[in-house]
């Protein structure tokens, strides 16, 4: 869960449930020394344990995510669901990414809370071991410095996948008594295949790419948990970074936005969503529309953003993405086209842009190093798009 929905299930919790006996004093406290002394992060005195009952834990997660969104988030989703990232008819896994949850650290109430009791004492210490990894994380100002946690941008995916990655490669690697970590990264591609592309990914950079992140970082630094600290201090920038380390230690200085954050006006329609989505994405939603090559055509990110509008209740989007050389630019649009005209009854060429089956335009242009994606457009919409897009790029 981000640190949003962190905070409204424990606010449940909180309200609906008594908390059980804490968890066994001696487990709990060897865990927390060993984060303090192997982590080298102190784990604060004040941090509390408690367990819930699993049935009431589960309810409260359950309807947490049950709940109808508030229209900020309503609004987002259907413009996810009409560039294709999100299903139609949304479940669970699509929007909380993560439904199975064994405990959690609250940073507001400094709580740890668990789901019951576990049955075996190693099992309850690498739980706790874990979530005491977040509390120091916390402790230490990590999770402020990293202001863009609760947001759904690539950037925010990356943060995400260095604090859970840092969790995960500790645990795992104090547990097994301080043996080489198994490399997670490699298997990733099999991962949460009943989730949506965008809650997917989310797991997939905390679980895979994040923990393959801490731990090659770790052995390019002699095992140093102080260098794993340092990187708190310049995070990766983005998802493209966790698929290709080589690109975090390239970057001579932190990655600034390759593409405007202004977005065009379009008359009659409301800007409802504003996000990047990132390389990792690109390749999950290419693989999901079964576009040919995917993760070559995602290869070649060098940045991108999106905006997304309503009008009358129908998602538009405008989406502007920068690539490595024109070659990539080429690839991803090839890419994307296949699969665009793979998905839709109708695909129908008009001039330049294509009516697909609600009627409405798609447009893809590339210029130079740059793509513009246009979907669920009218004539007005598209014509306005396009004229944001020639003051950016004259013929």
């Amino acid at each position: 869960m981000n640190a949003k929905e962190i905070l409204l299930v424990a606010a449940a919790l909180v309200a609906g449930a008594a908390a059980e006996d804490a968890p066994e004093e001696g487990v709990t406290a060897a865990a927390k020394k060993v984060v303090s002394e192997q982590r080298n992060l102190p784990v604060p005195d004040d941090v509390r344990c408690i367990c819930v009952d699993p049935e009431v834990f589960d309810r409260c997660l359950r309807d947490r995510l049950a709940e109808d969104p508030p229209e900020d988030s309503r609004r987002a989703q259907k413009v996810l669901q009409g560039l294709g990232a999100l299903p139609q008819a949304l479940g669970a896994a699509d929007l909380g990414g993560c439904v199975a949850l064994d405990g959690y650290y609250d940073p507001v109430a400094r709580v740890i809370r668990l789901r019951g009791t576990k049955g075996r004492s190693e099992d309850l210490h690498r739980l706790l071991t874990h979530e005491f990894v977040h509390a120091a994380q916390d402790h230490a100002g990590f999770l402020e410095r990293l202001g863009c946690l609760s947001s759904d941008s690539d950037e925010a995916l990356a943060a995400r996948g260095l604090v859970e990655g840092d969790a995960v490669v500790f645990t795992d690697a104090s547990c097994n008594g301080g043996a080489p970590v198994p490399e997670r990264g490699e298997h990733w591609q099999g991962a949460a295949r009943t989730s949506s592309c965008f809650a997917r990914a989310d797991i997939i950079v905390r679980y895979y790419l994040g923990p393959s992140f801490v731990a090659q970082h770790l052995a390019r630094n002699g095992g140093s948990w102080d260098s794993v600290n340092r990187l708190y201090e310049r995070p990766p920038a983005s998802t493209a970074e966790l698929l290709h380390p080589e690109l975090y230690y390239e970057r001579a200085e932190p990655r600034a936005d390759s593409v405007e954050q202004n977005g065009p006006a379009l008359a009659g329609a409301e800007l409802a969503y504003v996000t990047v989505v990132g390389e990792l994405r690109i390749r999950l939603l290419l693989e999901e529309w079964r576009a040919p090559g995917p993760a070559a055509a995602a290869a070649g990110w060098s940045g991108d953003r999106l905006w997304g509008f309503m009008k009358e209740e129908r998602p538009v989007v405008v989406w502007r993405s920068v690539w490595k050389s024109s070659e990539d630019a080429d690839e991803f649009v090839g890419a994307y086209t296949a699969a665009a005209r793979r998905r839709a009854r109708r695909f129908e060429k008009r001039g330049d842009a294509y009516v697909t089956t609600d009627g409405t335009y798609t447009s893809i242009d590339r210029r130079g190093v740059e793509v513009l994606v246009v979907t669920g457009a009218d004539q007005d919409v598209l014509a306005a798009a396009r004229r944001w897009w020639d003051r950016a790029h004259p013929r």
